[in-house]
């Protein structure tokens, strides 16, 4: 696998090629400006060549995303639950520890806030469900 591009904007990266017409759904969620106009800047990457990549390869494969502190998965689990909660992983070793799962409908907030320095993956800990998936504050 090569590695991951720099990019402008934050990640998303596809590890699951297994159902198109999902994926395609997924990412115009993940699209969707919110109900109070925010939007994510992402940019996405659909590449057969991270097919099944597991989170440690694709740290190991973002040396090149110096600007962002973190990426976002659509994995299989992503695919195939009906919320289509996708991976949120941190990138540095300060952050590396937090992985958790995120509603398409709330990947602007994780986008933002973490993007701009309003908040850390730190700050979304307290509001993931029994799952481990954020969906709001």
């Amino acid at each position: 696998m090569q590695p991951l591009p720099p990019t402008e904007n934050a990640l998303v990266l596809r590890t699951d090629f297994t159902n198109q017409k999902t994926w395609e759904l997924v990412r115009s969620e993940i699209e969707a400006d919110s109900t109070a106009g925010f939007r994510a800047y992402v940019e996405f990457l659909d590449d057969p060549q991270y097919a099944n990549a597991s989170i440690d390869q694709i740290r190991g494969l973002a040396l090149n995303q110096q600007a962002h502190s973190f990426l976002m998965i659509v994995d299989h689990e992503a695919l195939t639950r009906d919320d289509h909660a996708f991976l949120v992983i941190g990138l540095r070793e300060w952050n590396s520890q937090y992985v958790f799962r995120v509603i398409p409908d709330e990947a602007w907030n994780i986008e933002n806030n973490v993007s701009l320095g309003n908040a850390g993956l730190e700050d979304y800990f307290d509001d993931l469900d029994g799952s481990g998936t954020f969906r709001g504050h």
